[in-house]
């Protein structure tokens, strides 16, 4: 009788270590908490658009920062599509959908904007974007791998005003440090 507790108990324990070692090893990279508050009144045009393009023309406000607005579009079925905008500029949200967002291969819905100045290297000029759950902050990096800036994730959304020009690479972070993504890669 005491060579089968025996026997049991390792079982139990080889069935837990093969149970912990299955799970993920970063949670809430499928999901996003803020499902927005408020409706968000879209231009004419721009819901024209969106239902060309099969999008229900639905805009939920999921935070500003600064001058800008950054909205979850679509309905039931098809809000996989989020924007950004210059808040009180008038102008139309630049929008993006993506099937795999959010998601443990793409963890962040990067808006941000790179370019060069006077012909010199390619860098990050605006940093923003949309964020899964389980991402804590971004990090900017220089060409070394150096980061040179920070940028929190609220209620899933990112954004830093003044990027550091050496600023080349932008990192998804979760909250022990590990990195989850980058762009570009």
């Amino acid at each position: 009788m005491k060579r089968i507790t025996s026997f049991v108990l390792i079982l139990l324990v080889a069935a837990a270590i093969v149970a912990a070692q299955a799970q993920p090893r970063h949670s809430g990279l499928a999901s996003i908490a803020n499902v927005g508050h408020g409706k968000v009144q879209l231009a004419r045009s721009m819901r024209l658009e969106l239902e060309r393009a099969g999008i229900a023309p639905r805009a939920r406000l999921l935070a500003v920062r600064g001058r800008k607005s950054f909205v979850r579009l679509g309905g039931p079925g098809n809000d996989h599509c989020y924007g950004v905008n210059k808040k009180g500029n008038g102008s139309p949200f630049g929008v993006t959908c993506w099937n795999d967002f959010p998601s443990a291969t793409h963890p962040i819905l990067d808006l941000s904007t790179f370019g060069a100045d006077g012909g010199g290297p390619v860098h990050v000029l605006d940093a923003q974007g949309i964020a899964a759950d389980g991402v804590a902050s971004v990090v900017f990096t220089d060409a070394g791998g150096a980061v040179v800036g920070r940028a929190p994730v609220t209620a899933n959304v990112y954004a830093a005003a003044g990027v550091p020009v050496s600023a080349v690479r932008i990192v998804a972070l979760d909250a022990e440090g590990r990195m989850l993504f980058a762009v570009p890669k």
